[in-house]
């Protein structure tokens, strides 16, 4: 009984090729020879590179560089002392220059318009008007004449003023 598949398992002795085991065995040790020597320079290549990682390490961990203080006396200056502040000028309000003209009998006139101009700049209009209205009232006979430098306010109550003096002139004949 001639089974093939004891043919195939079956140990056959080929002919002796020793030129191929001799190419194996070249071709085996150069392999080997290539890993063994890769190693060796993988080796030798780890330790600079352990070297130069430490130096890094220790470059980042060290502490920073002391620091040299110098101590310098200044040569000593002649005391300057500060010259006395003063105190900003602030420009007196409205109400201040209208209490100025109810005490002063000279300059009513005048100090009743400039509180005029500075309530005007305030934005307040009764006390614009009630301090030109004074103004009026304190001026002389020719203050009350209408002029080109007169605002619309001004010339409105100039010319009431004369109108009221009108009919006070014909009340009184």
């Amino acid at each position: 009984m001639n089974d093939p598949i004891d043919e195939l398992l079956s140990t056959s002795r080929g002919p002796d090729d020793g030129r191929l085991r001799q190419e194996i065995l070249r071709r085996s040790t150069a392999v080997l020879r290539r890993r063994r020597r890769l190693k060796q320079l993988a080796l030798a290549g780890s330790l600079p590179a352990c070297f130069l990682a430490g130096m890094v390490t220790m470059r980042w961990f060290a502490p920073p560089p002391q620091q040299q203080v110098v101590y310098v006396q200044a040569a000593p200056r002649p005391e300057i002392l500060p010259e006395p502040k003063k105190e900003p000028v602030m420009p007196p309000s409205a109400v201040a220059v209208e209490n100025k003209a109810l005490d002063s009998p000279d300059r009513r006139a005048e100090l009743y318009r400039q509180a005029a101009e500075l309530y005007f700049k305030e934005g307040d209009y009764a006390s614009w008007v009630r301090c030109k209205d004074n103004a009026l009232s304190e001026a002389k006979k020719d203050d009350l004449q209408v002029s080109p430098d007169d605002d619309f306010l001004t010339i409105a109550l100039k010319k009431e003023r004369q109108k009221k003096e009108n009919q006070d002139a014909r009340g009184v004949d």
